[in-house]
């Protein structure tokens, strides 16, 4: 068995023992990998800088700093994530329990990219725990000394840029303008000697170097401006941002990745949502339109349960609505008049704010 195979197998056996499944042991787990980030964090910036040259200011904006807002994220809603779902249900299920509930996928490998070498393997990682994976990490082997990084250091706390722009499009009238702001934004951002500035970042080596020129070199040759694009995200104006996002999801399509990640959305991703419905045994007069003699009777009083959906969340405003209504009648009986004519006011805004949830 080659030693990949072994780390497979011993990563199953670890999920096949439930030992990932407890919330209580998720929780420990991502609060010791928050350990790992903050008393880490010169050894995280130190490999940045020899992998991509990026300072220490660069690597604990771009990499660290999302990385502890996502732990942080996820430690305070792991238990609404983790909790059944309730959805719709017609009149005929109304009095069952009908939910969804997320469960962990088993087995999961996240293989990291040079560009971000910390932060897009990490943040996987993260709702890969969350959710109650077992994980195998396999980050690049081309950002050499981030990969050693991990390797020696996070074990001793775990049992266990694609988005920055490659080119731009631009109407052929305004090249000229837009090759002069850039060279103008590179002085501005990084001096008249950008090779001596500590925050001028690098291409990880000269493969992917001649790569980037190739890239380059290709997009000359575009004639006109692409209407039409298919892509995991779009960010108009600017760039970046919105991998900051934790609400958005982050991902690609096709050669660029499936799937997203990001806060609740890398819980999604990594967990099997199990669609789970309970029924009361006491149920056969309902039952009854299911069984033969089927006839035009049942058929039509089966269209009217199934078909009938039940929107529990106009309900619950609805019963609120009634408690408010009940509430108010008896002020009316005990307040005085000034004191009523506040209450009604009270009850029109609240009335409001459950019409914004409705």
């Amino acid at each position: 068995m080659s030693a990949e195979q072994q780390v497979v197998e011993r990563a199953r056996r670890a999920f096949q023992s439930g030992r990932s499944r407890p919330l209580e042991y998720r929780l420990q787990q991502l609060k010791r990998l928050q350990c790992f980030i903050r008393e880490r964090q010169t050894d995280i910036t130190t490999a940045l800088k020899q992998d991509l040259n990026k300072s220490e200011q660069a690597s604990l904006l771009y990499e660290v700093l999302s990385l502890e807002g996502e732990i942080s994220l996820a430690v305070d809603r792991l238990a609404e994530w983790a909790a059944p779902r309730p959805v719709e249900k017609s009149l005929l299920t109304l009095s069952d329990q009908v939910f969804i509930q997320p469960q962990p996928l088993g087995v999961v490998l996240i293989i990291g990219a040079w560009n971000y070498p910390w932060v897009l393997i990490l943040q996987p990682l993260i709702g890969a725990i969350s959710a109650g994976n077992a994980v195998i990490l396999k980050p690049s082997e081309v950002s050499c000394h981030s990969a050693k990084v991990m390797q020696e250091l996070l074990p001793l706390y775990l049992d266990q840029t694609c988005i920055a722009p490659d080119y731009i499009l631009c109407e052929p009238s305004v090249r000229d303008r837009v090759v002069e702001e850039i060279r103008k934004s590179l002085q501005e951002f990084y001096t008249d000697d950008p090779k001596s500035f500590p925050d001028y970042g690098r291409i990880i080596n000269v493969c992917h170097f001649k790569r980037v020129l190739g890239l380059m070199e290709g997009c000359n040759l575009i004639k006109r401006i692409i209407t039409e694009t298919s892509s995991g995200g779009v960010l108009a104006n600017d760039c970046i941002m919105h991998f900051t996002i934790s609400a958005l999801p982050f991902g690609g399509v096709g050669n660029s990745g499936m799937g997203r990640y990001h806060g609740k959305h890398t819980f999604d991703q990594l967990s099997h949502l199990r669609a789970c419905m309970v029924r009361g045994l006491a149920q056969e007069a309902l039952n009854s339109m299911r069984y033969p003699p089927h006839t035009l009777e049942k058929l039509r009083w089966a269209r009217l349960l199934i078909l009938s959906r039940v929107n529990l969340k106009q309900l619950r405003r609805l019963a609120m609505l009634a408690v408010l209504t009940v509430i108010g009648a008896f002020v009316a009986q005990v307040r005085p008049p000034g004191q009523l004519i506040a209450f009604e006011r009270r009850e029109e805004r609240m009335r409001d704010v459950l019409g914004w949830f409705g």
